[in-house]
C-alpha cells in the first residue's frame, strides 16, 4: 500500500477560513474527520510561532456550555485531533487552526511521530475519497430554508445573550444597592467618618410665609372698599 506523500495531504489540509465557512453546515462533521489541520502551538524561545500538523478524528459538540469565539461567532464545536498515535488525542478549538500553508518539515515530523508511536496515516484510497467529497462540498449551495433557519438561530442567540446580560446587570445593581449603608446624620464636616457624598435619609419640609395682623386688616379694608364701589353701579 502506497504511503501518503506531502503533496497528497495538501488537498485535505483544511485552513481556518474553510472551517469557518463549513462549521455550521450539516456536512461538517463528516467532511472534517480524516482531514489534516495545522494547529498553532505557541511561540518558541526565540519568539517564533510553532505549528503541528494533526489529523482530525472527529468533531466534539457534546459540551454546549463550553463555548468560545471563532471568527466572530460563538461555537461549542471542538476538533478531536491526534499527533502520532490515538493515545495523543486531544480536543482543540478551531480558533487555533492556522490559515497558512503547511510546511513539508511539519509533515515529516508527523510521519516520524506516527512511526515512533505506532499510529497510522489515512490510506491513499481514504485520501482520494476525501478529496472527492471536498470538491462536491465546494459546489454545495445552501437551500433557502437552511439560510433562514441559520439567521433565526443567530437572532435567538443574540436575544438570549441580551437577556442574560440584563439579568446580570439587575443582580449587580441590587447587590450594590443592598450594600450601600445610610450615612450617620449626627456627623458633621470634620468629624471622623464624615462622608459628604453618602446617602442621607431626609424628610421634606414645607415652608410658608404667614401674614401679619396689620397686613390682614389692610387687605380686608381694601376688599370692602372695592365691593362698595362695585355696588354703586
Amino acid at each position: 500500500m502506497a504511503a501518503l506523500t506531502f503533496e497528497d495531504i495538501k488537498a485535505i489540509t483544511i485552513p481556518r477560513s474553510k472551517l469557518a465557512k463549513w462549521s455550521t453546515e450539516p456536512f461538517f462533521d463528516k467532511i472534517i474527520a480524516g482531514c489534516f489541520v495545522r494547529l498553532g502551538m505557541g511561540l518558541t524561545r526565540s519568539r517564533r510561532p510553532t505549528y503541528k500538523l494533526c489529523i482530525v478524528r472527529s468533531v466534539d459538540a457534546t459540551s454546549p456550555n463550553r463555548r468560545y469565539t471563532f471568527e466572530n461567532r460563538r461555537t461549542s464545536k471542538w476538533l478531536n485531533c491526534v499527533w502520532g498515535s490515538d493515545a495523543s488525542a486531544a480536543r482543540w478549538p478551531m480558533s487555533i487552526v492556522s490559515n497558512g500553508s503547511t510546511l513539508e518539515e511539519e509533515f515529516n515530523e508527523l510521519v516520524h511521530e506516527i512511526k515512533w508511536t505506532g499510529g497510522t496515516l489515512p490510506s491513499l484510497k481514504e485520501r482520494n475519497e476525501k478529496v472527492e467529497l471536498i470538491l462536491r462540498v465546494e459546489c454545495y449551495s445552501r437551500p433557502p430554508k437552511a439560510v433562514l433557519e441559520e439567521i433565526a438561530k443567530k437572532k435567538r442567540e443574540r436575544a438570549e445573550r441580551l437577556v442574560e446580560m440584563n439579568k446580570r446587570n439587575r443582580i449587580e445593581n441590587f447587590k450594590i444597592a443592598s450594600e450601600a449603608k445610610a450615612a450617620d446624620v449626627s456627623l458633621k464636616a470634620g468629624d471622623e467618618g464624615y462622608d459628604p457624598f453618602s446617602r442621607r435619609w431626609t424628610r421634606p419640609t414645607i415652608f410658608c410665609k404667614s401674614k401679619s395682623q396689620g397686613q390682614r386688616k389692610v387687605e380686608t379694608a381694601s376688599a370692602a372698599s372695592t365691593a362698595n364701589s362695585v355696588s354703586r353701579f
